[in-house]
């Protein structure tokens, strides 16, 4: 019987899920939840951004990380300004959750690092946000070099094998901005007025993740 099966799985799974230990008191990793939550909005032209200008914790698996937006909403070392024109050389990289470096904090992923190490002759700017597809790449490389007028020399994009499956989920609306399938139904659900994700979505989200195993291990 499927059902029967399903239901002893999630059952299964939710035990597991409140029997691991969790590395840090589950109240502190409960309020990172929320906070990472807060800080990822929705772009009315390319679908969903990180709000500029946070320093925040998030949980990531089973551990919590510092994240620091910059002016431009991009990933980051501390929440600077970040002059739309250039005073060296200036590579964006853009692409999903990989490039931003999920679980990490800025210094620390591949893009921080190239960033130190060349710090002084290079700028590395990080557009990079989970979920994103090229669909995405191209609107916001778009709204950024001829929308805000950003001066960069180079773009670098990294392509995932999951960019296939997100971008059969997106698609340009009647206005060309980027849409998801499930936005008609699920946007007022998951959005405030001000476009961060609702108090409801990510009390959902966050009892996913708190109660069940496999939610924690897709996501660590």
């Amino acid at each position: 019987n499927i059902r029967l099966s399903i239901l002893l799985f999630l059952s299964l799974d939710v035990v597991l899920g409140n029997m691991v230990t969790y590395s840090i008191p589950k109240y502190r990793y409960e309020q990172a939840l929320n906070l990472g939550c807060q800080m990822r909005i929705r772009s009315k032209i390319y679908h969903h951004d990180l709000k500029p200008n946070v320093a925040a914790k998030e949980a990531w698996g089973n551990e919590i990380y510092d994240i620091k937006t910059n002016s431009l909403g991009f990933k980051d070392s501390s929440t600077r300004h970040v002059s739309l024109n250039k005073d060296s050389y200036r590579v964006l990289f853009i692409g999903d959750s990989h490039t931003e470096g999920l679980g990490y904090a800025f210094e620390d992923t591949f893009a921080g690092r190239l960033s130190k190490q060349f710090e002084g002759n290079i700028e590395i700017l990080n557009a990079a946000v989970s979920s994103y597809s090229p669909i995405i790449y191209w609107k916001k490389i778009e709204t950024l070099v001829e929308s805000r007028g950003l001066k960069i020399d180079e773009v670098i994009v990294f392509l995932d094998v999951s960019d296939i499956r997100d971008e059969l989920n997106y698609y340009l609306d009647e206005d060309g901005r980027v849409a998801h399938h499930r936005d008609s139904y699920l946007a007022p659900l998951f959005y405030n007025k001000d476009q961060t994700y609702s108090a409801t979505f990510c009390k959902i989200r966050g009892m996913f993740k708190r109660n069940f195993l496999t939610m924690r291990v897709i996501s660590s």
